[in-house]
């Protein structure tokens, strides 16, 4: 399901999933498409099942305008679980926060130290955590499930032109951090400049 009216602001009534008007391709549409075809492979319905994807997210910019307190991501984030939440329980329904599709780190590629990123994505999982589980009363914690940083950009076409010690950090995390899931890397593609 998602909203019909505005997903991103998590407004209007629920609807059957479909991609957006003018997106060829938004993450959670393939979270969603994969979700059901993991079902189907290991023969599990999903028929009464009811799963929610929406979006809050702001392209183009850096963790630090992303974290709490930075502003509008974060609270369009929260707000859509309180929307959520509340649409479920208008229904009758169930509702807790399953995971968080985390698709991000270009914009910190070449002005951000590793530890630092590393140390604002632990702490704004913390935060994300705190909050909905104060909206939703689930005792679960949400796994951040991470897509690898795009090597591309118009300057670094090549593989050996990435920074590589950055695109890989989400392996990093993964390993050495709960909570944390790569699904997709993405360093070993080579990118044309078109």
């Amino acid at each position: 399901l998602t909203f019909s009216d505005d997903n991103w602001l998590a407004l209007g009534s629920l609807v059957p999933f479909s991609f957006p008007v003018g997106f060829s391709e938004v993450p959670y549409g393939g979270t969603a498409s994969a979700l059901q075809e993991l079902a189907d492979k290991r023969g599990k319905d999903l028929s009464k099942s009811k799963f929610l994807f929406s979006y809050a997210g702001q392209g183009g910019v850096p963790i630090s305008a992303l974290v709490k307190g930075a502003g509008n991501p974060y609270n369009r984030f929260i707000q859509n679980v309180q929307n959520g939440y509340n649409r479920a329980q208008e229904l009758g329904l169930t509702y807790s926060v399953c995971a968080v599709e985390w698709t991000q780190g270009e914009a910190n590629m070449y002005n951000t130290s590793i530890s630092d990123y590393i140390a604002a994505l632990v702490q704004l999982r913390e935060d994300i955590n705190t909050d909905v589980k104060a909206i939703t009363k689930q005792t679960n914690d949400i796994p951040f499930v991470m897509y690898q940083p795009s090597s591309f950009n118009t300057v670094h076409t090549l593989p050996s032109d990435y920074n590589l010690p950055f695109v890989t950090l989400y392996e990093k995390m993964s390993q050495e951090n709960e909570g944390f899931y790569l699904a997709n890397p993405c360093y070993d593609k080579v990118f044309t400049v078109e």
